[in-house]
């Protein structure tokens, strides 16, 4: 839909090149775009992780949102931006003056990456075996830059063409040590800086970003120019059915109170939507060496698997323990069956000890 509008609407032209990513893509969004009527909870609802950029207070949102991806079983992608926000003046000056504070070299193109947040997301989705790769893309525009809506709808700002290069690194040549790590995010920016510098040193009619050898270059098919069309029509359709309804049906206004009461008080009690259906997952999915902890039973499956990783921690302690690196697959599965009974009598109090639980 916003490609189409931009397209079709706007005039511009969008170059991609580079590797194929996948589509459905939950971002990392600046924190106040929640409070957003009515858009903010449509990707609250998606589950998007919302920021505030001070990573004291990001942390805990970090954890729950990544910890629900992973329960979900989907292969979510997270569209990161390092620098954390657009680069305005304002934010070039902040940029300008944190480089001399580290002794850092000042970009004229792009900002100072903010490093810390992206290093934690990364190791946490390692830790997880829940990312296979790294995309690094650059955008530039060819001659006017959009710095805001406001820009576009108030100024006609809008740029010609719009060029997208997107280069995959698989996560395996991604450092794990956290310095090299922060080494090779800033080495990135030096290098997309370096990139942009040539884009921009071009003339603006004949302006291209270098590519690496064998890129692809993504033109529209048929298919997707269609469907685009189609998404326009909908959307304006519904729109106009939207706006008639509301101000012809009386019902609609006590819908929108009701809309409004429940997303409110979802931010007011949880703090979002989309910690909701985090938690509401927990409740009901359990992870790898994971158990929802409440007074009360475990279940048997659960318990069973605490037996058997228990048995498996005893079979690599050396001689002397209950099971011995001896046993056989035969000779553990007896004794699991043995000492089943007996974990069936523990305390919550024991299971609490011994392992870790997500508690709700």
């Amino acid at each position: 839909m916003p490609s189409g509008l931009m397209e079709y609407l706007f005039g511009v032209q969008l170059n991609v090149t580079g590797d194929k990513i996948e589509h459905n893509e939950p971002s990392l969004l600046i924190s106040i775009l929640k409070y957003v009527f009515g858009a903010g909870w449509a990707m609250a609802a998606n589950a998007y992780i919302f920021l505030d950029r001070t990573f004291d207070m990001d942390q805990k949102r970090l954890d729950i949102i990544l910890d629900y991806y992973v329960r979900s079983g989907n292969n979510y992608q997270i569209l990161l931006y390092p620098e954390g926000t657009d680069k305005c003046p304002r934010a070039t000056g902040r940029s300008k003056v944190y480089a001399e504070k580290k002794n850092l070299h000042h970009y004229d193109h792009v900002l100072h990456p903010r490093t810390k947040g992206f290093i934690y997301i990364l190791n946490k989705m390692r830790k997880h075996n829940y990312i296979d790769s790294v995309y690094d893309i650059t955008i530039a525009y060819s001659d006017a830059i959009v710095q805001s809506e406001a820009d576009l709808v108030l100024l006609g700002a809008c740029p010609k063409r719009v060029h997208y290069d997107v280069r995959k690194i698989l996560i395996k040549d991604v450092p794990t040590d956290e310095i090299e790590l922060d080494l090779w995010i800033r080495k990135l920016w030096v290098e997309k800086e370096a990139r942009l510098k040539k884009f921009y040193d071009q003339p603006a009619e004949t302006r291209e970003l270098d590519k690496l050898p064998g890129a692809k270059k993504f033109e529209l098919t048929t298919y997707s120019t269609i469907f685009q069309l189609m998404m326009i029509f909908i959307w304006s359709l519904l729109t106009v059915v939207w706006i008639y309804s509301f101000f012809h049906f009386s019902y609609q206004y006590i819908w929108v109170l009701v809309t409004m009461v429940y997303f409110c008080g979802t931010q007011y009690f949880y703090g979002g939507l989309e910690f909701v259906q985090a938690k509401f997952a927990i409740r009901h999915t359990k992870g790898e060496k994971t158990v929802r902890y409440k007074k009360g039973p475990v279940s048997e499956k659960w318990k069973r698997k605490i037996v058997e990783d228990a048995i498996e921690r005893k079979r690599t302690q050396g001689p002397g323990d209950p099971i011995s690196l001896e046993e056989n697959d035969d000779g553990i599965a007896d004794v699991l069956a043995d000492q089943f009974d007996a974990f069936m009598n523990f305390e919550d109090a024991i299971f609490e000890e011994e392992y870790e639980f997500d508690e709700i």
